[in-house]
């Protein structure tokens, strides 16, 4: 035995020339599952990013062979183009998701004050 220290002598945990390490077919141990955390969410989107999200498959379709830097030029060609009314949709629609955004945020850190006083009462 003289490369082996002799804590492996009797174990199964390093096999002998020739043989393959035996397999431990007992399942794994599940960890207790735990509680769910909402996960961040993103910012939210400028009007400007709301109109480019909509209109970037016309503008695609229509052009087909418009590389994506042409593309984001001819939206914001169209962008400047826009009449204050159609501007006013996307602008009331990225003001919906900012104060969609600033509830969810305001929620998270309630969530997390919650936890942090449950972990210390505990």
């Amino acid at each position: 035995m003289g490369s082996q220290s002799k804590k492996f002598e009797n174990s199964n945990t390093m096999p002998k020339a020739g043989e393959k390490k035996p397999v431990d077919k007992a399942a794994p141990k599940k960890a207790a599952p735990k509680a769910k955390v909402a996960k961040k969410s993103k910012k939210p989107q400028t009007a400007y990013f709301i109109f480019s999200g909509e209109k970037r498959a016309e503008v695609s379709k229509a052009n087909p062979a418009l590389r994506n830097n042409e593309v984001v030029t001819e939206l914001a060609e169209r962008w400047k183009g826009v009449s204050d009314s159609e501007e006013k949709k996307y602008t009331d629609k990225a003001a919906a998701e900012k104060k969609k955004f600033e509830d969810d945020k305001k929620a998270a850190a309630e969530l997390r004050k919650n936890k942090r006083a449950e972990k210390k009462s505990a």
